[in-house]
């Protein structure tokens, strides 16, 4: 008899939901049986799973909060399913009396999460919420890098019951197909939510720098998110809005790169893993990143891309700067990030990690 999984997820535009995206069409159909529930609402990224999944819910958290949780705990209770897989804190957290009970719970953290380290008085009490469930139930927990795992340890006292299963990128053209020797000048791209943790201030200041040596240089901004207005309003304000496109949440950012003489520069603060810069090197777009968790486990300076200090405009714009005058190398560098990320992270190992977990779960 199939096994019934039901995907808890909060935001319905995040990395992580393009990663399930890619994931749930690769898992086995004589198996299992794969259920979403959003906490927010999309109708977007609703249409997409649809026909990837046996059925999607959402919960409308942000309208009430009551109503959604009641909500859960019905859907929960009407649904039944042998595993809850959560992806995220608040889908985690509010499943407890279920789980006690009905089902296994696999929860994967993706990111390493401020809470789990800072010493305010929210992230104190988020992290004992973690630990609870991480106690109370025999939950499986998951980390999608070292990095990850290394930070639960605030959360987690045995480090190994936390299994490492790092994202995977759907690669569905041969690498040989890739058109790697893009003609004509580089442009800056980023592809992510509009918010503190990835920080685009940071970005938009660097292309202030950039500007006074490259005039015409552009920036492309994908994605959406709570700092949008915000990023807007500081581009007009650094006198750079001419050369920034704010694109908005777009469901294939890469098909508009692909093959096109773009630099990906990542100037996040923190990462779990890094998807969408790996995302980036698999289509051979060369990568300028912060020396941050989960990136640097993959992004090796000046051999798969180009690591840079976290919160540094100037290191970031002498950075692009350099690769922007050094492109025989640069195009060689991402060569090697592309080949890297083809031998490595291939999204149907991911898939096949987890099922064997799912496949633990249930017997167990």
């Amino acid at each position: 008899m199939k096994k019934k999984v039901l995907h808890a997820v909060h935001w319905p535009k995040s990395g992580i939901v393009t990663l399930l995206r890619d994931m749930l069409p690769l898992f086995s159909r004589n198996l299992f049986e794969q259920h979403v529930v959003f906490f927010e609402h999309d109708a977007a990224t609703m249409e997409q799973f649809r026909p990837i999944s046996s059925s999607i819910s959402t919960l409308h958290y942000s309208s009430s909060r009551v109503s959604a949780i009641r909500l859960y705990r019905a859907l929960l209770n009407g649904l039944q399913p042998d595993i809850l897989h959560t992806h995220s804190f608040l889908p985690s957290i509010l499943s407890d009396r279920f789980v006690s009970v009905h089902c296994s719970h696999l929860i994967t953290v993706h990111n390493t999460y401020p809470y789990l380290t800072q010493k305010t008085l929210k992230s104190y009490l988020k992290r004992w919420l973690s630990k609870r469930i991480f106690k109370k139930h025999d939950v499986k927990i998951v980390a999608v890098s070292k990095d990850v795992k290394k930070s639960l340890s605030a959360c987690v006292s045995t480090a190994n019951l936390i299994t490492v299963i790092e994202n995977g990128v759907a690669l569905d053209t041969p690498r040989e197909e890739i058109c790697n020797d893009p003609q004509g000048d580089y442009n800056l791209v980023s592809v992510g939510r509009l918010n503190p943790q990835k920080a685009y201030d940071v970005l938009l200041e660097t292309l202030k720098l950039v500007l006074k040596k490259k005039p015409t240089i552009r920036l492309k901004l994908i994605g959406d998110g709570p700092e949008k207005g915000n990023l807007i309003s500081l581009a007009v304000k650094l006198g750079i809005a001419d050369n920034v496109d704010f694109t908005g949440w777009v469901d294939d950012p890469y098909s508009s790169i692909r093959g096109q003489p773009f630099i990906y520069v990542c100037s996040s603060k923190y990462e779990g893993f890094g998807l969408s810069v790996a995302e980036a090197m698999s289509i051979g777009v060369p990568v300028v990143a912060t020396n941050v968790s989960g990136i640097r486990t993959f992004v090796r300076d000046k051999e798969t891309g180009f690591l840079v200090s976290e919160g540094s405009p100037n290191a970031l714009c002498q950075k692009i700067l350099w690769a922007l005058e050094n492109t025989q190398l640069l195009t060689v560098i991402a060569k090697n990030g592309q080949k890297h990320v083809y031998d490595n992270f291939d999204i149907v190992n991911t898939v096949q990690q987890y099922e064997r977990i799912y496949t633990e779960l249930s017997n167990g």
